[in-house]
């Protein structure tokens, strides 16, 4: 009975989960970055790859000051890593297939949002492996299904269309094929050298910055597994044939990586990127921080801390042999998927930038060590005291536990509350205004010529209008039919364009009861540039978003 009835709720809070990441995934239309996505896996489907000229627009923008971001010789962007733009051309090519926007969008977004589900559920794969009672097993799974609801960041980046589920999906899949073959051996190794070596390669050509963490995290494991204090037996366990089967397809990633990032002139974009950024040993100190103090506030880092406080001061006291061989089980586990956490946690901040969708795969990771440690207090407590002071003590654990998580969900209260809201009403981002006004005004939006200094991809990809030009596609020789200053990055020198149109041809001004949001929305919570959940409607004209069309 009790089985049956975990399984409903398992069940249930599935439901809520999934209902939680596709409501309303179509809304708003795409911002930058998503659209910057679908714009390359739209030239994907028709060159072959991300070309950055195709015949009307030029798309090259980047973060990275300099000439970095393009190969000129074949025309590639080469800022990122292409595996994102490849994944998305699936859902471009049944995007392809509507005319809607907001249908292309939901389908865009739907495809992404299906692999960062499927990275959140790879992980409780593990819980079958280590709990030999099934009713353990679910209960386990569904304390990790209500964690991942309150995951509000988590549950926003993998609606995305770009790398960040992937990045979930890829890292939880390389952890599974580690655990299995390297602690269970529940595969052979040639299916383990495959698996693994075909993960990490596409992780590393999707987001490298998780695949630098994995790597490194997974070869600490394998020489922490064999350390031994003298040296020559320490040499002698690493040459063994087991443990160059465990590095063996960890390195050979690293070897069919480096073609690529030659290739791609890696280490020239890397060098403009720190130098732009003035990065140092105090930017790296600021970006570790960042990180740390977003997995206190929005996620579970308290309890995890806690967690791993008991379980190391249990661990020095005496367990019952059945017991002890279970906590190994658990231990061994959540050993492994601290390491990795501690080492991305030192790795994510040797980027130049820092956005918290460079570590939201390590949400579900956190999720996974305090849903194994919290099983593992309980068992050892169970095991060693069965009087009622053994009950008090797992009431005082758990008090403070639920202490904790209610500390943290205070915290993150306007994210949940947002979050219901946008789920239950529609929002439209300033991009949506504008896209849908020039859509209803011109019944040819892919003749007309836009200028705008921020938020073009969005333009190029829904309208088809030219929008970016460099010297090979003069598109701006005559005044645009619309341009669209933004407060946001509108130089003066930008502002002495914008005086210019309208001295050489006549424009009306057209206002929308927008406010002039630098992005159409993005899933951040820590910046200055944070997720709005409310669409931004504003009657202040000194802050409403407007464009001039030309007469």
């Amino acid at each position: 009975m009790r089985k049956i009835i975990l399984i409903g709720l398992v069940l249930i809070f599935t439901s809520f989960f999934f209902f939680s990441v596709f409501k309303n995934i179509q809304y708003p239309l795409m911002w930058g970055d998503e659209a910057e996505t679908a714009l390359y896996a739209r030239r994907i489907l028709k060159f072959g790859y991300p070309k950055v000229h195709d015949g009307k627009n030029t798309y090259d923008q980047h973060m990275v000051p300099g000439d970095v971001a393009v190969i000129k010789k074949y025309d590639l962007y080469s800022i990122e890593m292409w595996g994102q733009y490849y994944f998305g051309a699936i859902g471009e090519y049944f995007a392809q297939q509507t005319t809607d926007f907001y249908s292309k969008t939901a389908i865009l977004r739907s495809s992404f949002a299906i692999m960062g589900i499927l990275g959140i559920f790879i992980l409780p794969i593990l819980f079958f492996l280590i709990f030999k009672n099934s009713q353990k097993k679910l209960l386990a799974l569904l304390l990790y299904i209500i964690i991942q609801l309150f995951s509000i960041s988590l549950i926003l980046h993998i609606r995305e269309v770009r790398s960040y589920s992937l990045s979930v999906f890829l890292s939880s899949l390389s952890i599974l094929f580690f655990y299995i073959y390297n602690l269970k051996r529940k595969i052979n190794s040639l299916w383990y050298f495959l698996l693994l070596l075909l993960t990490l390669f596409l992780l590393g050509n999707t987001f490298p910055p998780a695949y630098l963490g994995m790597t490194v995290s997974f070869v600490t494991y394998i020489l922490l597994k064999n350390f031994n204090s003298d040296l020559s037996e320490f040499v002698k366990n690493i040459l063994k044939k087991e443990t160059l089967i465990a590095l063996s397809p960890i390195v050979l990633s690293v070897f069919l990586y480096l073609p690529i990032i030659i290739f791609f002139e890696t280490s020239k974009a890397a060098q403009a990127a720190f130098l732009s950024m003035n990065y140092n040993l105090s930017v790296y100190k600021s970006y570790l921080l960042r990180i740390i103090v977003f997995l206190a506030k929005y996620h579970l880092l308290y309890i995890a801390i806690y967690l791993k406080i008991i379980r190391y001061f249990q661990s020095k006291g005496n367990k019952k042999q059945v017991q002890e061989n279970q906590l190994k089980e658990y231990d061994k586990l959540s050993f492994l998927l601290t390491l990795i956490l501690i080492v991305n946690l030192f790795t994510i901040p040797m980027t130049p930038f820092l956005f918290e969708r460079y570590f939201v795969f390590l949400q579900p990771l956190l999720s996974m060590i305090v849903v194994v440690d919290l099983f593992g207090v309980y068992e050892f407590i169970k095991g060693n005291n069965q009087s009622d002071q053994g009950n008090n003590v797992l009431a005082i654990h758990f008090y403070i536990i639920f202490l904790l998580f209610i500390l943290t969900q205070i915290t993150n209260f306007d994210n949940l509350k947002g979050h219901i809201y946008e789920l239950t009403h529609k929002y439209e981002g300033p991009m949506d205004k504008v896209i849908f006004y020039i859509k209803d005004k011109y019944p040819h939006p892919e003749n007309i010529s836009i200028f705008t200094p921020i938020e073009q991809t969005e333009l190029i990809y829904y309208l088809n209008s030219k929008v970016l030009c460099d010297d090979s596609i003069n598109c701006y020789k005559d005044p645009p039919d619309i341009f669209i200053p933004r407060n946001y990055l509108s130089s003066k020198d930008l502002w002495k364009r914008y005086d210019n149109y309208i001295k050489e041809a006549r424009y009306s001004k057209i206002t929308l009861d927008i406010r002039d949001y630098p992005v159409n929305n993005i899933p951040e919570f820590s910046l200055t540039l944070r997720h709005l959940y409310k669409t931004p409607f504003e009657s202040d004209p000194n802050y409403q978003l407007y464009l001039y069309v030309k007469e």
